[in-house]
């Protein structure tokens, strides 16, 4: 499941469960209407997340395009053990900030 909170006129996105094939599939089309009606960065909150698959990557890279389009970037905050890794291994933590 994914949820969006607006928080002092930010969009957080919190995803609940691992971040996978189903759940990236969802994804793109509330990522697409979030990068769409933002008018700041993006944060991420995977607090909730202990798996994430290449589909989950690719849904947070096609946010990382669209936001970058418009200027602005996505912080993934609260990061767990596999995703971590993945991310460092990728090296993604060299285009977003990630903290855990």
């Amino acid at each position: 499941m994914i949820t969006v909170e607006y928080q002092e006129g930010r969009s957080v996105i919190i995803i609940h469960g691992d971040f996978d094939t189903y759940l990236a599939k969802d994804a793109r089309e509330l990522f697409a209407e979030v990068a769409e009606s933002t008018q700041s960065d993006v944060e991420i909150d995977l607090k909730k997340t202990e798996f994430i698959d290449s589909s989950g990557i690719g849904a947070l890279v096609f946010l990382h395009k669209r936001l970058r389009c418009k200027g602005f970037n996505i912080q993934l905050k609260n990061v767990q053990e596999q995703p971590f890794g993945l991310f460092t291994l990728l090296r993604i933590d060299q285009i977003m900030q990630i903290t855990r």
